[in-house]
């Protein structure tokens, strides 16, 4: 197999690698479970200067359906706030404290993923499936185009060769819609699993929403 039919396979798989890895962005801003993904979107505005989120806070995931954000500087708590908002309005906010006072330095954000009600169930799994035949069809698009591209290049090769470069283009291409279908597929599985807790929840607290959070305001730590 020649350099330049290497270098073909190559660029096919980063290209189909990059749909790939946009779908699971896309998946995690679909947002289920807690996901660190689904802040990279976030852009926080501090006294009129762009930042990236990691830079201003540090994050981390209490739970499977949880992430707390904790201010790197506690008076850029609200343009914290506002910068997940823009980019997440869906999720639930609460204020915490580490140890339960009322130190504004001691104060993160606690945000809880939306829940997964008959609705919502089903308006993600036709995004997910919209948005996976969307990666697919690009996928298969680019199949052919490289496919055009190495015929004409292995014109005048030898059997065996022509048949190892449609082998290694196809191995490639299978193994990018099996990635993709696979994350079709966990996060279908993670809708399923989010509808549970949902009913579970409601199903506890009589349907009544007995189980909700307290949400403090943030003017408690100011």
């Amino acid at each position: 197999m020649n350099t330049y039919i290497l270098q073909q396979i190559n660029e096919f798989q980063s290209k189909g690698s990059a749909y790939n890895a946009l779908l699971g962005l896309r998946y995690s801003n679909l947002c289920v479970k807690s996901d660190y993904a689904s802040l990279l979107p976030v852009n926080v505005y501090i006294d009129g200067m762009e930042a990236n989120l990691e830079e201003v806070a540090n994050v981390n995931q209490p739970s499977e359906f949880q992430l707390g954000v904790f201010p790197k500087n506690p008076d850029n708590m609200n343009d914290i706030i506002d910068g997940i908002y823009e980019a997440h309005p869906e999720f639930k906010m609460e204020i915490k404290s580490i140890d339960g006072s009322r130190e504004k330095e001691k104060a993160f954000v606690l945000y809880t993923m939306p829940e997964v009600d008959k609705n919502r169930r089903k308006m993600l799994n036709d995004a997910v499936e919209t948005l996976y035949e969307e990666c697919k069809g690009k996928l298969e698009l680019i199949y052919g185009e490289y496919q055009a591209k190495l015929a004409t290049a292995a014109v005048n090769a030898k059997k065996k060769d022509i048949d190892d470069t449609n082998k290694a283009l196809d191995d490639a291409y299978e193994a990018l819609k099996k990635q993709a279908k696979g994350m079709l597929e966990q996060k279908q599985k993670d809708i399923e699993e989010g509808y549970l807790r949902y009913l579970e929840q409601h199903e506890e607290a009589g349907d009544d929403g007995a189980n909700a959070g307290h949400s403090f305001r943030i003017s408690d730590y100011q």
